[in-house]
């Protein structure tokens, strides 16, 4: 679910979208030196295992301007859970089920993400509401909840290089260099960067990017563990939002 900051609120997903440039260097990453050559046919085998490994965890911090998020996100094949923390008090959960979205959010959550009126937004705070295929939100909602979303939100576009060898928190990465990628949104000359694991299956371990002092942080953890989401039993329909 890709956010947008609005009325203080950053809203985004696993691939949260600031529109800001990269941000080299963010935390424990020592840098490689950066070489041209293998980089595009290297993202096409991270996006396959991505996508092969069936689930994964990730970690968001992001930051825009004086704004602040938190995501905690767990994507599988048909399924995913998103839980959003913003600096200045919105809150909201997001599920995808079969290729249904719900999303249960306090008012501050529906105002910066949906833009609905504020008496509509404390109507409907804390109630979950669902969101299907024909509904106009139904993307921006389950934008990159599920792994192929994922994957969509770290495929670098062309062309991509090479930054060598390299560590992230002490473990031992190859880091990937191109354009944002087409699923974020970000302006046209933005570029993004991410990490992947040196060894075995080419995972991705870190996605950065930002321009002080906004910046994006996205880690990922618990590749391939089982993920169950189950839909809550009574959701109200999406067009309760427009007032109907």
């Amino acid at each position: 679910m890709r956010r947008q900051a609005g009325t203080g609120v950053i809203w985004k997903a696993a691939g949260l979208t600031i529109g800001v440039a990269l941000l080299a260097g963010c935390g424990a990453v020592s840098q490689g030196t950066a070489s041209s050559g293998a980089g595009d046919q290297t993202l096409v085998r991270v996006l396959a295992a991505t996508k092969g490994e069936g689930t994964v965890h990730l970690t968001v911090v992001a930051r825009e301007g004086p704004y602040t998020a938190t995501y905690s996100s767990d994507a599988g094949l048909n399924v995913g859970r998103q839980n959003v923390t913003a600096g200045d008090g919105g809150k909201a959960t997001v599920l995808e089920v079969n290729g249904v979205g719900y999303l249960q959010a306090n008012a501050k959550a529906l105002v910066g993400f949906l833009g609905i009126p504020q008496a509509l937004a404390q109507r409907y705070a804390g109630r979950w509401i669902v969101f299907r295929q024909s509904d106009p939100r139904f993307q921006q909602v389950i934008s990159g909840v599920t792994i192929a979303g994922v994957a969509d939100d770290l495929a670098l576009t062309s062309p991509v290089t090479t930054t060598g060898k390299s560590t992230v928190d002490g473990q031992a990465v190859e880091g990937l260099h191109g354009g944002s990628p087409i699923a974020l949104n970000a302006p046209a000359g933005i570029s993004a960067k991410l990490y992947i694991t040196a060894h075995g299956k080419p995972l991705p371990v870190l996605f950065e990017g930002g321009v002080a002092p906004s910046f994006q942080r996205v880690t990922f953890s618990r590749w391939g563990e089982p993920l169950t989401v189950t839909p809550p039993t009574s959701a109200l329909p999406s067009s309760v939002l427009s007032g109907s």
